[in-house]
């Protein structure tokens, strides 16, 4: 198995767990760069075509209630088309890089936001503990003491 891909003249950046922030910006670019989609197809997801449904009206009274549904594939646009590929591709990239054992973390995924995500969760953690960290280490920075007897030198 290769340890590099490429995606036209650029490599796909490979995953590593202990470079994870560097993985993760080589990556945004690597897709940036790869096709510009990728990214909107990342932070909200696969498109998926719609038809709508106008309300209908008579007489000031609604007759049809507005509403939404996913398009038949077959009558899909060419444009359309394209954009419902996107979420295949961008997974088939993201799996790509992964190792063996992230691999297996996001083997049940089925949209490239859910990798995505799930990448993001397991080397960064959520939310909230994101917020714990800062604070923890806000305080102890803000409770920083030298101990008695430490010269400038053995503090820095």
């Amino acid at each position: 198995m290769s340890t590099t891909q490429k995606v036209g003249t650029v490599k796909i950046p490979m995953f590593s767990k202990e470079h994870y922030p560097m993985w993760k910006k080589k990556m945004l670019l690597f897709l940036k760069v790869a096709n510009p989609k990728y990214i909107d197809v990342l932070k909200n997801g696969p498109k998926v075509p719609m038809i709508v449904e106008e309300e209908i009206t008579v007489d000031n009274v609604v007759t049809k209630v507005a509403s939404m549904y996913p398009k038949d594939p077959k009558e899909y646009t060419p444009d359309e088309k394209e954009d419902v590929t996107l979420d295949s591709c961008l997974q088939l990239i993201l799996i790509d890089c992964l190792d063996p054992i992230m691999h297996n973390h996001v083997l049940n995924c089925d949209t490239a936001k859910h990798i995505w995500d799930t990448i993001e969760i397991i080397n960064e953690g959520t939310e909230e503990v994101r917020e714990n960290m800062l604070e923890i280490l806000t305080s102890q920075y803000e409770h920083f003491r030298s101990n008695p007897g430490e010269g400038i030198s053995q503090v820095f």
